[in-house]
């Protein structure tokens, strides 16, 4: 191949190297189980981890999951605290309502 002067053509060729840095901005999307309500066995009720619910999250890079849910609950409402994090620090809450009732009847005895 030529060009329009009647040279020959050579090919060239040529070599670049870029770095990218990928950056995480994005924090996860948690969405927290639905509120839920309890009987009172005590002053202090324990709530199974199966009756709290599970959390779910969703994002990019792998996502960890924890809440701040007391060991046992109060008679009334507990806002519960669902947090997830991703893998590089980023996180976000959804939260939960708990809510404890006491409507058992007392027993009198005489």
């Amino acid at each position: 191949m030529t060009d329009s002067g009647g040279v020959a053509a050579t090919a060239l060729t040529a070599t670049a190297m870029v770095d990218v840095t990928v950056n995480d901005v994005t924090v996860p999307v948690v969405t927290a189980p639905l509120p839920i309500i309890v009987e009172a066995t005590g002053t202090n009720t324990t709530v199974s981890s199966a009756a709290l619910g599970t959390a779910s999250a969703t994002d990019a890079s792998a996502v960890t999951i924890t809440n701040n849910a007391p060991a046992t609950f109060l008679v009334g409402d507990t806002t519960v605290i669902w947090t997830a994090t991703d893998a590089n620090g980023l996180s976000s809450t959804a939260t939960q309502l708990v809510t404890v009732e006491d409507t058992t009847l007392p027993t009198i005895t005489a």
